[in-house]
């Protein structure tokens, strides 16, 4: 065991400092190009999925009523309402209410489950939104990473030699 921590572990204690303090050089132009390819793929997943023919008709009434049902109470608004492919209230209305699709789990609260093990089970639309939410995923981890670079575009990880309960290294911010 002191063999062990004396020549493994402490190597690779070295290794971490080295990879914190010289770090990794990213290509950020790559990386901003990809981030731009990403958002494009993001809304045309979002037009894709308004004009989905099975949904169109229902979230049309829905952005209308809701309008409507705001202007009534707030005459001089120009507000318009949309809807929103991220609010897990209104796609449980659009899957359970206006499609007619059975729940097949339940929130805490008791409601319908749009969630991203439900959303590929839900036909057509609901794989489509789920495609959607792991491309704004993804997109928010090229966002950090990004944010994340130094002037010079490289990245410096905090490096956890036990960061984990089970002792494995881990990294971080």
């Amino acid at each position: 065991l002191l063999d062990y921590h004396q020549h493994e572990y402490t190597s690779l204690l070295n290794l971490f400092i080295e990879q914190q303090f010289i770090g990794m050089q990213i290509d950020r132009e790559k990386l901003e190009a990809y981030r731009d390819k990403l958002s494009s793929k993001i809304e045309y997943k979002h037009r894709e999925f308004r004009v989905q023919e099975l949904c169109k008709g229902h979230i049309d009434r829905w952005e209308q009523r809701k309008t409507t049902e705001w202007l009534a109470t707030h005459p001089k608004s120009k507000k318009v309402f949309q809807f929103n492919i991220n609010s897990k209230q209104q796609l449980g209305w659009l899957f359970f209410d206006a499609l007619g699709y059975k729940s097949l789990t339940n929130t805490a609260s008791g409601k319908p489950s749009v969630d991203k093990k439900t959303l590929p089970k839900l036909g057509v639309v609901g794989k489509l939104v789920n495609e959607y939410n792991l491309m704004n995923k993804e997109l928010g981890y090229v966002d950090a990473l990004l944010s994340l670079l130094d002037t010079d575009a490289v990245l410096h990880p905090k490096m956890k030699p036990v960061g984990t309960v089970t002792g494995r290294a881990s990294g971080g911010s």
